[in-house]
């Protein structure tokens, strides 16, 4: 950090994962920081600020980022889409959005598993990829456990063969219904 770049006028240190650095790590980060090159430029990024030594904290600047609104995210699921010539339809790219829960690089991740899975982004693509159960089955299984026995129930979940769906995603779709 002390030499002066080769080119430009900083060099920019990205440390990611920053509160997985040991106290050792820290300490020496320290010495950096307390005279800190005027050629060098250190970004700490982190999910759990917390674990971050309040003495390298005190001498930082602290940026936090706010998840990505779904309704920007789809749209700039498109933007990608349209600049990479993927065929998609709007129901798919706003499964993804959704998906991704803010995140944008877990949006283009995702993006890209579809693509891969099947080259054309829809709704029963994003669902495919995701290991995730449609609503009408959810529907029809709730509708299927009120109205009939345990043996017809029973059938209808091996007939509908449900261990080809992450359990997990299974779950949470029938805690969002």
């Amino acid at each position: 950090a002390t030499f002066l770049p080769v080119m430009g006028q900083k060099k920019v240190y990205i440390i990611d994962e920053a509160h997985m650095l040991s106290k050792a790590a820290f300490n020496a980060f320290l010495k950096i920081l307390e005279e800190p090159p005027q050629a060098a430029l250190f970004i700490l990024a982190t999910t759990d600020p917390s674990k971050i030594l309040n003495t390298v904290q005190s001498r930082s600047l602290q940026l936090y980022f706010e998840y990505v609104d779904e309704h920007v995210l789809s749209e700039h699921i498109s933007r990608v889409c349209d600049a990479e010539g993927i065929a998609y339809e709007n129901d798919g790219v706003a499964r993804i959005a959704h998906a991704a829960q803010g995140s944008v690089r877990d949006a283009l991740q995702l993006l890209e598993r579809v693509y891969l899975a099947s080259e054309h982004i829809t709704r029963d693509a994003v669902i495919y990829v995701l290991g995730e159960i449609d609503e009408y089955l959810i529907l029809h299984l709730f509708d299927t456990f009120a109205h009939y026995d345990a043996y017809t129930s029973m059938q209808y979940v091996h007939d509908m063969r449900i261990e080809r769906y992450a359990p997990m995603r299974v779950w949470q779709r029938v805690v969002e219904a």
